[in-house]
């Protein structure tokens, strides 16, 4: 599984599992992401919010992102 990170265009970052179930488009088209896990993340440093196992702090609900709200975009390996 690997982690997502997001910085919007806003300045708001987002981020989750890229798990079973998620989606990424391919080039040529444009960047839509979707993730089925959520996870909670520092708006100032971009960081995941993590428990005391080191796991990622989950929410609720799924998360679909257009390309053109993405300023900046990362997997990280779990």
């Amino acid at each position: 599984m690997q982690r997502s990170r997001i910085r919007l265009k806003s300045g708001r970052w987002i981020g989750g599992a890229y798990a079973p179930g998620s989606y990424a488009s391919g080039y040529p088209e444009l960047l839509d992401l979707y993730l089925v896990a959520t996870a909670e993340m520092d708006q100032q440093s971009g960081d995941f919010l993590v428990n005391e196992a080191d796991g990622l702090i989950l929410r609720e609900g799924t998360l679909f992102v257009s390309g053109t709200e993405i300023e900046y975009f990362e997997f990280v390996e779990a």
